[in-house]
């Protein structure tokens, strides 16, 4: 059975003039749906990529101009150091696999947030994804990452 959304109702899309143009959502709760049904926390962590995925198409096609993605604030550091590792690697694939798609629509992808602790890595795949769409004129994305 498909999850009715906000989006799917007859007519949300309708007056967009009434839209915000700024939206911010707090990803959580992705490891509580994993151990609520016996799967590791990485993938509840993966199931809320395709859950965020889902919001960047629909305020995309709504227009709206900024989406603030909340995805991993500093009290997360409290966590396993696998599953800090496994959450980073999971937003380095991201950035490598999904930035084309960005660019495409015209997104302009921000990662907000301290990078003092990211790997290496990570740090480079961000900054050619925010020079690869600091000029698109699409929706921006902010996502929050150790805020």
């Amino acid at each position: 059975m498909k999850r009715s959304t906000y989006f799917d109702h007859p007519g949300v899309l309708a007056d967009q003039h009434n839209f915000p143009q700024h939206i911010a959502i707090i990803m959580d709760g992705n490891g509580r749906w994993a151990r609520n049904r016996g799967f590791s926390n990485t993938k509840g962590h993966q199931k809320g990529v395709g859950a965020a995925k889902e919001i960047i198409t629909a305020c995309c096609d709504a227009q709206i101009g900024v989406l603030t993605l909340f995805a991993f604030g500093i009290e997360n550091w409290k966590r396993s150091t696998k599953e800090i590792r496994n959450i980073f690697r999971i937003l380095y694939l991201i950035l490598k696999k999904d930035i084309s798609t960005l660019h495409e629509k015209g997104i302009q992808l921000r990662i907000i947030g301290d990078r003092s602790q990211y790997p290496d890595r990570l740090l480079k795949a961000i900054e050619d994804a925010e020079a690869l769409t600091q000029s698109n004129q699409g929706m921006i994305l902010n996502l929050a990452v150790n805020f």
